[in-house]
């Protein structure tokens, strides 16, 4: 193959001409002109000059005009060629002539003064059509023959399972109540499966898709008739709400809906019948699990029991290198029989939507530690608010933060004992503890009542709000005696004898083991009539913002006074909706809605003697509505012990079989492993020493298919992905061409020289054979 030009973008209108096309009329003749595909990401086999380059209905595709010059630089003459086809039944090319195809007011329309580029392809619906097409500029021709195939289309959810192919996807995509889910439209291309086709196939200004719902229509975003409605469409009649952008995402069904008819049209085909064409899948809405775990964080494969691979020598459960990362696998878990529990294959990846709740809190996570998407300790790398295009869609623990010694916020230091305001001692180093939240991570809330008064004993009744698991209860009676750690009883007696008060009893409870109320739950002991002339407290609440759209969390506060001399207040009684008091010694109270309450928030405070305000105090809150789940989900606690280690040797690990079908996909999965030795006191370590542990760190290499191990080419056939995609891992197969016969490579890997493996030797190549896809693949 002759050599080709870096892609250019041929925007709309826009044609790139490198530096080298000035050397006209310098001295610098145009030798040559070549015509080259701008892309070859629905090509079988590779492109050769003078071969015939495949067209696909319903698909714009673009070329590039090389010309060459006397000194061997090449230039773009896109713009400055005249082209021609020579059957416009069978394609046309555009010469800056062809009005642009957009989506507008839920239909395609064209913008006649802003034509495609110059070299654009627009196909016709001629199946086995073919044509040549010539550019010529200053006395020099090139011509590329061209046939027109039919793709396969399909709509599939994304992100997709990595040991799935995508064209298998059965449907309906189920999506949970609230959720969002994108799809994406792919295409097979006489056996080629194109995911990712880049700006010159699907998804883009040269090939718009149109995604609706079969049996919505589209409507103006506001009450103006004249406002141009691009590509959201609702049903009328079971679900106002719902909406489909044109990016493919869908959202705001209603619990039971459907299952609902998705389409996805193309502008230059948007009235065929033919659903290879013009596909379509169903989506339906379930509701998640309830008696068994909603939604669950696991570690990516390679961190102990998750996923598909086990490294040999496993670190602890929890264990993470320093300086390392994991991929977390989010995941909704939906009931499609309505028994309560998830059903197996009604699965939903929820990681562009989850919030993350972290522990010990971190005050640079909304203040509160939870629903996170950055922390000091570490960082969530997740877009966790709306649905886009982007690759990377699950939780990633980032690299480079120290772990060892991670502290409370009540703490100073690491290795101390518990006490009234650390429940629970610390060891080095500390773990830390991360959960996943849908829609949102509510906060959890301590109250404290009093049940019972017998002589000087006063019962305690604690109750708990935003637990995932079973709480675990502290009491302290106010009173300097010992704490009351109850454990899983929410009661627990305090004995006054002999003791002036009055008392602040308060209380505060771990989930798990692990996270501390945010609060303290607190209730006002006075065994004694107030003193003479005691006056009630005045209080005035205030809500920030008073303003919310579900999921929202509101910021209330209390203003209060007691006039009395030596009084003060000392608890607070939030009722931030109707059913909820949550009894407190702090003044301010952070609550997250779903709904409108059905009365407006209120605070009643207490004074040293107990007494309260005359009227509650109340402030108004309005929640917007919106599609969200009536109650909060939170998964099992995941924890994450930051160990020091030092990587010693890397080792490529080969898949059961090494030889595979060229354009299978998922292609075969490749990994790399570290071995490590302990991190000694002095920061030294030795490599001889005992093997502490192996872990996967294929996201710290760069992947690549070579002719021989030791070649610095890479494949014609084949590559190794190195980041993570829709349907793909880092290590897996991607096929770029079908060869000929046989053809084995050597698959490598080389530690990132910016990364923890930065001084380890790299590791010996693994084998890859592909073999000549036949009976699925069109010559």
């Amino acid at each position: 193959m002759r050599g080709v030009l870096t892609r250019f973008a041929l925007v709309a209108g826009v044609a790139v001409i490198v530096a080298a096309c000035q050397g006209i009329g310098d001295g610098n003749t145009l030798a040559k002109l070549e015509i080259i595909p701008s892309t070859s990401a629905t090509q079988v086999s590779k492109f050769e000059t003078g071969g015939t380059y495949r067209l696909y209905q319903c698909l714009r595709d673009e070329l590039l005009l090389q010309g060459t010059f006397g000194n061997g630089t090449l230039g773009n003459f896109n713009s400055r060629a005249t082209w021609s086809s020579s059957d416009e039944a069978v394609v046309r090319v555009s010469n800056r002539d062809i009005p642009l195809a957009i989506i507008s007011a839920g239909g395609f329309s064209t913008v006649a003064t802003q034509p495609y580029a110059a070299g654009t392809l627009i196909p016709s619906r001629i199946e086995g059509g073919t044509a040549t097409v010539t550019a010529k500029f200053a006395g020099l021709s090139a011509s590329i023959n061209v046939v027109i195939r039919k793709p396969q289309l399909k709509i599939v959810p994304v992100p997709h399972s990595s040991a799935q192919s995508p064209l298998d996807f059965p449907g309906p995509a189920s999506l949970g109540v609230g959720t969002q889910q994108r799809l994406a439209l792919i295409g097979n291309f006489d056996g080629r499966v194109s995911t990712s086709l880049g700006a010159s196939v699907l998804n883009s200004v040269l090939n718009p898709v149109l995604w609706r719902f079969s049996i919505g229509e589209y409507r103006p975003t506001d009450d103006d008739a004249t406002t141009v409605f691009d590509n959201l469409s609702v049903i009328p009649t079971d679900t106002p709400q719902a909406t489909l952008n044109n990016g493919g995402a869908v959202r705001g069904l209603i619990a039971g809906g459907g299952p609902y008819e998705v389409e996805a049209s193309l502008s230059l085909c948007p009235d065929v019948s033919d659903v290879e064409l013009k596909p379509t899948t169903t989506v339906q809405v379930l509701p998640f699990a309830t008696t068994t775990p909603a939604i669950s964080v696991a570690r990516e494969a390679g961190f102990h029991d998750a996923g598909s691979f086990t490294p040999p020598s496993q670190f602890n459960d929890q264990d993470m290198v320093i300086g390392s990362n994991q991929q977390l696998s989010i995941v909704g878990h939906l009931d499609f029989d309505g028994d309560g529990v998830a059903d197996p294959g009604y699965e939903q990846d929820l990681g562009q939507q989850i919030r993350y709740n972290i522990e010990p809190k971190d005050f640079g996570c909304d203040t509160t530690g939870v629903n996170c998407v950055g922390n000091s300790l570490y960082s969530i790398s997740a877009n966790d608010t709306l649905l886009s295009a982007v690759a990377a869609s699950t939780g990633r623990l980032n690299d480079g933060f120290d772990l060892v010694c991670l502290t409370n916020p009540t703490d100073n230091e690491c290795d101390e004992l518990a006490d009234a305001t650390d429940l629970v001692a610390d060891t080095d180093p500390d773990p830390v503890t991360l959960e996943g939240c849908f829609p949102f991570c509510r906060l959890r809330h301590a109250s404290l009542a009093i049940t019972s008064v017998v002589g000087s004993t006063v019962t305690l009744e604690a109750s708990a709000f935003g637990l995932s698991g079973a709480a675990h209860y502290v009491f302290n009676c106010g009173d300097g005696s010992a704490l009351h750690d109850t454990a899983a009883v929410n009661t627990t007696d305090c004995d006054y004898t002999g003791k002036t008060g009055p008392f602040t009893a308060s209380v505060r409870f771990l989930d798990n083991e692990a996270a501390v109320s945010v609060n303290a739950g607190a209730v006002q002991v006075s065994l004694d009539e107030p003193a003479a002339g005691n006056t009630p407290p005045t209080a005035t609440l205030f809500a920030l913002p008073n303003t919310v759209t579900a999921p929202g969390q509101v910021l209330f506060s209390v203003t209060a006074f007691d006039l009395d001399v030596g009084d003060s207040i000392k608890v607070y009684e939030f009722m931030p909706e109707p059913g909820v008091t949550i009894r407190q010694s702090s003044s301010t109270l952070i609550w997250t809605y779903l709904a409108q309450p059905a009365a407006a928030p209120s605070v009643v405070v207490y004074d040293r003697f107990g007494t309260p305000n005359s009227t509650a105090a109340t402030v108004p809150v309005t929640v917007n509505a919106a599609i969200t789940p009536t109650v909060f989900y939170r998964s099992a606690v995941l924890p994450v012990l930051a160990i020091a280690a030092t990587p010693c040797a890397l080792e490529i690990v080969s898949p059961a079989t090494t030889t595979e079908i060229a354009f299978t996909l998922p292609g075969l999965l490749y990994q790399t492993i570290a071995s490590f030795v302990a991190t000694k006191a002095d920061g030294t370590q030795v490599c001889t020493d005992a093997l502490i542990g192996t872990q996967s760190v294929s996201r710290y290499v760069a992947w690549a298919a070579r002719p021989d191990a030791e070649s610095t080419d890479v494949s014609d056939y084949v590559t190794i992905r190195g980041v993570i995609s829709d349907y793909q891992r880092p290590g897996q197969a991607l096929y770029l061409a079908n060869p000929a016969t046989n053809t084995t490579v050597a698959i490598t890997a080389v530690p990132g020289t910016l990364t923890f493996l930065k001084d380890i030797v790299k590791p010996t190549a693994a084998m890859l054979t592909v073999v000549p896809c036949t009976s699925t693949c069109t010559p």
